[in-house]
């Protein structure tokens, strides 16, 4: 199995395993929580002197985690304003809540959280950084957004994939065009010795293989 397909199915698992926790991060306990149904539930357990920046024991997700994973902006507007650390991460897998809104696609929210510092290069355990979840996912206005905000296009994850390696292997035609024009590096080989060229290639991917054969304006 290519490592490429490993790491679909690693990123496929890892999303069912965050997209179906919600219940699973469920608590009674008035002080120690992160999963709230509405804002209401949040600020009575704000009210309550509940602990905003509570990270549950199973995987060590924040409530701002969470609601950057579901895409609540509202709630995530709230939590911040009560003190939530955008750049506190999962203890798990070091998952920041940029890192999950970049991944999901949330625009509003990664401007939000690039609004209040959050760390736009933070690199989880695989080394994967906002830039390469959003280009992953084929989510080309949060791409934008992150360049905008001077993220890093050339950092590589743990075994050498770049945004817009992951872009290509995916299939993200939109997210490599805008890589592209801004000057992402396709020469650099994971440690596989797979190039963004190599990957179209196999894949078959004509348009992708004429882009990539455009040689950048000097």
């Amino acid at each position: 199995m290519s490592y490429i397909k490993s790491y679909s199915i690693i990123c496929l698992l890892t999303l069912c395993l965050f997209g179906c926790k919600t219940k699973q991060l469920a608590t009674t306990s008035t002080t120690n929580k992160v999963y709230f149904k509405s804002l209401d539930e949040a600020k009575n357990f704000v009210k309550n002197g509940g602990d905003i920046n509570y990270a549950e024991s199973k995987y060590g997700w924040t409530a701002l985690i969470l609601v950057a994973q579901e895409g609540n902006y509202e709630l995530a507007t709230y939590l911040i304003s009560k003190g939530a650390d955008v750049n506190k991460v999962s203890t798990d897998k070091e998952v920041s809540p940029l890192n999950r809104a970049a991944s999901e696609g949330h625009l509003k929210l990664v401007k939000l959280f690039l609004k209040q510092g959050a760390d736009i290069n933070h690199q989880d355990v695989l080394g994967s950084t906002a830039l390469m979840r959003a280009a992953y996912g084929g989510h080309t206005a949060v791409v934008q957004e992150l360049i905008s905000n001077k993220a890093l296009i050339d950092v590589r994850a743990n075994r050498g994939e770049s945004a817009i390696f992951l872009a290509v292997a995916k299939e993200q035609v939109e997210v490599v065009e805008l890589l592209l024009a801004y000057g992402a590096n396709t020469e650099r080989p994971t440690v596989f010795e797979e190039t963004p060229m190599s990957k179209a290639k196999a894949l078959n991917n004509n348009t992708l293989i004429a882009l990539l054969s455009i040689k950048p304006k000097k």
